[in-house]
């Protein structure tokens, strides 16, 4: 069932506005149009959504659990980034699809061993299944990172996650968040295949599913 064309999806943006753009993005939209749909839609549902409350648990959280909160809220972001960039959707016990995606950790998994800046994290299939079995599942299932590993607010030397000693730095993890972002801004501006998921996942969102 669609959300009604008044439910905000990003930031003040509604499905409303989103139909509206829609439209006016058509099949030659200039890179100017592109950037202003960007902004709009994707960054600010992704500030008001993941990053303003990982700012806020910075300012306000103390030492005691912000940490598990924010590497669980960067967590979750991964899923959405990788759905946008593909233009699909998880359906639970549904059936794998160019739309559809049911594997979780293989979708999670294969988005940041391939896709930079990630992937300069983690560097192997080995690694970032790790990550996703130790420190992902971990944090959404039990609240706790599992396999010895902890969290810090930052590192010495900008190093986002040590696997030699098994640290995830939440502020240098932070950084290649916003890496990513703007590298994905400057292709969707001239990728047409990447602008077409865009709108299949904005479309799913809108329609709630």
């Amino acid at each position: 069932m669609a959300l009604c064309e008044c439910t905000k999806i990003a930031g003040n943006k509604t499905v409303g506005d989103w139909k509206k753009r829609k439209t006016e993005l058509g099949e030659r939209a200039p890179a100017s149009l592109w950037a202003l749909t960007f902004d709009e839609f994707f960054k600010a549902r992704i500030h008001s959504r993941y990053f303003r409350p990982i700012k806020i648990l910075k300012r306000k959280g103390g030492i005691s659990g912000a940490g598990f909160a924010i590497v669980t809220i960067q967590c979750s972001l991964i899923e959405f980034l990788a759905a946008s960039r593909f233009g699909k959707k998880y359906v639970h016990g549904g059936d794998e699809s160019e739309e559809v995606y049911v594997k979780t950790g293989e979708f999670f998994t294969n988005f940041i061993s391939s896709e930079a800046p990630f992937n300069e994290v983690f560097l192997t299939d080995k690694l970032a299944t790790e990550f996703y079995t130790q420190v992902r599942c971990g944090l959404l299932h039990e609240a706790s990172t599992k396999g010895l590993w902890r969290i810090q607010a930052r590192s010495i030397n900008g190093q986002a996650i040590c696997f030699t000693d098994k640290i995830v730095f939440r502020n240098d993890l932070q950084k290649v968040y916003n890496r990513y972002l703007r590298s994905y801004k400057s292709q969707l501006l001239e990728d047409s295949e990447l602008q077409k998921t865009f709108i299949r996942k904005f479309d799913f969102i809108c329609e709630g599913c």
